[in-house]
Formats: structure tokens, sequence, C-alpha cells
């Protein structure tokens, strides 16, 4: 039987061999490479369209909230430019997507940011820092401070209170600033945000402990309040 195999085909079969095996394990290779490749590459695509999207509805936000604003702006800007703007953001993420629930979260939020970012110095410093770098002249919206200079500070006090409560009997600066204020508000939707008692709840719910408040009795120690006594 050996007799009858030809020296050459045995060769052959032997060259062929080694070609197969090579392209076997090429393909193996291949297939092995790319399914390992498939998550990857979905995760960074996947991330790196959120961080596009992320921008372009941060801009869609800036865009839609001096449109809804411009009549209360100390600067104007052209309708037809900001119309524009929306329309190539529109355009870009969709109508149907910027609509859902969860875009509008967003967009809600981006404009609270940018109303609330010209007054996170305000908001961060110190008590100290308050009054020596003359935060209440440099920080505070102008008209705002112009009225309270006015008002007696107990009387000023119970309106904020009674503002802040929704009882704008008022039409006066702080009334209106509290109204503006207010209007940037987040209403607490069981969907995407949670109220502290229904957050509390969930964390129990996961296993964690839910430690009771701290209940802070003065915000300073005697050195602390001497100083900015002093300072005063």
């Amino acid at each position: 039987m050996a007799g009858d195999i030809d020296f050459n085909d045995v060769l052959d079969d032997i060259f062929l061999s080694e070609n197969k095996q090579c392209q076997e394990s090429y393909e193996e290779g291949l297939k092995a490479g790319t399914e390992a490749g498939n998550p990857e590459g979905y995760h960074l695509g996947y991330h790196r369209g959120a961080e596009l999207g992320r921008e372009l509805g941060y801009y869609l936000g800036i865009v839609s909230y001096h449109l809804d604003n411009k009549d209360k702006q100390p600067e104007s800007y052209s309708d037809k430019l900001l119309k524009q703007l929306e329309k190539s953001l529109f355009k870009y993420l969709g109508k149907t997507t910027m609509s859902s629930r969860i875009h509008k979260l967003h967009g809600q939020i981006d404009t609270v940011i940018a109303y609330l970012s010209p007054f996170l110095q305000l908001a961060n410093c110190h008590m100290v820092e308050f009054l020596t770098d003359d935060h209440w002249n440099t920080l505070l919206p102008c008209k705002l401070r112009e009225y309270l200079d006015r008002c007696d500070l107990n009387d000023a006090v119970e309106q904020f209170w009674r503002f802040a409560e929704g009882k704008y009997t008022d039409d006066n600066e702080l009334s209106k600033w509290v109204q503006e204020t207010r209007n940037h508000c987040l209403a607490v939707d069981n969907e995407y945000c949670l109220s502290t008692d229904q957050l509390q709840e969930h964390i129990r719910l996961w296993g964690g402990d839910v430690r009771s408040e701290v209940r802070i009795s003065e915000f300073m120690n005697s050195k602390k309040s001497y100083e900015v006594l002093y300072e005063a």
C-alpha cells in the first residue's frame, strides 16, 4: 500500500498541511480577536458618543435657555442666530431623542448649572471671605443689593421666607429674584430624580445603612466666632 503512494504527493501533502494549519490558525486568531475587540469597540464607541451627545446637549440647553429668557437677559442676542443654532443642534441630535424625558432633564440641569455658575464663588465662600473680599458689593446682583440696602434687616428676612413659601405679595427685587431662582428648581421625578426619603429607602433595600442626621448646634467654635466678630 505504501508503495502505491507517490513521494512527491507526500511532500505536497506536508506543504499543504502546513499552509492549511497556518490558514486555520489565522482564521481562529482573527475570530478570537474580533470577538474580543467587539465589546471593547462597543464601549469605546458608546462612551465617545455619550461625550459628544452630552456636549451637544449642553449647547442646546444654553441656546434654549437664552431663547426662553431673552426678555430677561441684560444682553440681547440675535434671535435668528439662536434659532439657527437650535435648528442645527436638533438636526444632529434628533427631535425625537431630545424630546425624551431624560434629555429634557439633562437640558434642565444644564440650564440650572448655567444659572448657578455666577453665584458659585458666593455659595462657596467662608463668612470671613464674604466680609474681607466685599462679596456683598461684588457678587450680588446690583438691583437686588440696592433694594436690600434700603430694607430693614428683619423686614428683609421676613420677606424672604414669605416669598420662599410662594407668597409673592410684593413685586420688588427680592420677590423677583426668589421667583427667578425657584423657576430653576428640579421637580422630583420618580423615574430619574428621587426625594431624600426615596433615596434612603432605596439604600435600605440594597442592604445599606442610613445613619441618623447629625445635629449641629453651632457652625463655629468660640475662636472662629471671635475672628468673625473682629473682622466685622
